[in-house]
């Protein structure tokens, strides 16, 4: 009996406790708010995910329930809150990725109080010529092969990695794409194994939000994947 009783007792509290924690909604003021939004996609992959957290203090604090009287919406539509141990509440949605090119807006209140909105414009990340299958690791290390992408900016950072098949080699460096042209230099080429290579380019734009209570971040990712062969010998 006291055993059943102690049970009863110990599921009880667990369920409190548990409703509490899910109940909880920030109860301050928006400006001790540090919003986080990411905007994540990669070619191949039919949605890009938005990612929405209101951490509370700055980039490090635990993103909080903004409440039942707050709204968080993307281009007018309601975004539910939701939570997981590891990243705390949040508010998720996906799109398709065909749709979500273009213009867009990130709107959160809380309360009759002022909405802060953020505009961003989303563009994948696209090679504009197919890319070839393989490539001739070529002696004269001071040529390089072109990789035409479609305009994004004028002049903007790529990450560029190359992994091959053994263990230690492979390299990621920080490259900038000019007026649509990436350089792969065949020096690169020379840290790898010949055989199977998997390239992948990976942008990223980062930037403090423009109209935030406080400082805050607006994070565009997008990443694509091409794999070749390396080889030591023209085909005849």
């Amino acid at each position: 009996m006291h055993r059943v009783l102690f049970f009863v007792l110990v599921v009880s509290f667990l369920g409190a406790g548990c409703n509490t924690n899910k109940d909880k909604s920030f109860e301050g003021d928006p400006a001790s708010l540090y919003p986080d939004y990411q905007v994540t996609g990669k070619e191949g992959d039919d949605n890009v995910t938005i990612l929405l957290q209101y951490r509370l203090g700055n980039k490090n604090g635990n993103g909080v329930n903004l409440g039942p009287g707050a709204k968080v919406s993307l281009d007018g539509e309601l975004i539910e809150v939701d939570s997981t141990k590891k990243n705390g509440y949040f508010y998720e949605l996906n799109k398709s990725a065909d749709a979500f090119v273009g213009h867009h807006v990130i709107s959160f209140s809380i309360g009759d109080k002022e909405a802060y909105k953020e505009e961003f414009d989303f563009k994948p990340l696209t090679l504009l010529h197919e890319f070839p299958a393989e490539i001739y690791r070529l002696n004269d290390t001071s040529k390089s092969l072109t990789l035409e992408i479609a305009d994004y900016k004028p002049q903007y950072p790529v990450t560029l990695l190359l992994t091959d098949t053994s263990v230690n080699n492979g390299f990621n460096r920080l490259d900038t794409v000019h007026n649509g042209i990436l350089l792969l230099r065949y020096a690169d080429l020379k840290q790898l194994t010949t055989g199977p290579v998997l390239m992948e380019l990976v942008r990223e734009e980062e930037r403090i939000l423009k109209s935030s209570p406080r400082s805050g971040r607006l994070l565009i990712t997008f990443s694509l994947k091409r794999e070749f062969i390396l080889t030591d010998q023209v085909k005849p």
